[in-house]
């Protein structure tokens, strides 16, 4: 019984992540580091963090000036970061680029 609901739950959060990516990489690029991490943290699973940060790498690309800028802070001055994810990892090395810190 415990193991269906958990099955349940990871399938709905599954659901919901992809509707939710679905409705963002249908938009406009947002270069705000706030956007970027409320949409980053909006995600339960980390499929679809690392997914996001991936199109966060091939839309920034028109947008390097903005992102360089360090007035375009992260939220209380910190990027969002969750332990042991690959798409933290990931975003960590695009903040490093994008201010040119690479």
């Amino acid at each position: 019984m415990v193991l269906g609901v958990v099955a349940v739950t990871r399938l709905r959060d599954f659901v919901l992540d992809a509707t939710r990516y679905r409705k963002l990489t249908r938009s406009r690029f947002n270069p705000n580091r706030s956007a970027i991490s409320e949409q980053f943290v909006g995600f339960k699973g980390a499929y679809f963090r690392l997914k996001i940060v991936e199109w966060f790498e091939l839309n920034a690309i028109n947008y390097l000036d903005e992102l360089g800028r360090y007035e375009n802070e992260w939220p209380g001055g910190k990027r969002p970061q969750i332990k042991g994810d690959s798409a933290s990892a990931k975003l960590a090395e695009l903040d490093a680029r994008w201010l040119k810190l690479d």
